[in-house]
């Protein structure tokens, strides 16, 4: 999630481009990973990646980032019991 951060998609010039966008380095490493699980959330929901011409280039890189944001997502469900509940209950 830090040494090869998601890249951050911009509109320049009237066409939607990735950009390498690495972590502000003064944040903490937890804040870094969680602000670049954003990122990958944000990429997978908002992001033209499926129009991207990088697309097949890219598959293994995004589902690593993917499965990475995933892991860390897991780590901190499963630091608090209530968090944990409204995932196993559905209560979310």
């Amino acid at each position: 999630m830090l040494h090869e951060p998601p890249r951050k998609q911009v509109l320049r010039d009237g066409h939607i481009e990735w950009q390498e966008s690495a972590p502000d380095a003064n944040l903490p490493r937890s804040q870094q990973t969680l602000l670049m699980v954003r990122r990958v959330r944000n990429n997978l929901f908002h992001g033209a990646k499926v129009w991207s011409p990088e697309r097949s280039a890219d598959r293994d890189r995004d589902v690593r980032l993917v499965s990475s944001a995933l892991i860390v997502i897991k780590g901190c469900v499963a630091l608090r019991e209530n968090v944990q509940d409204a995932f196993r209950f559905g209560i979310f």
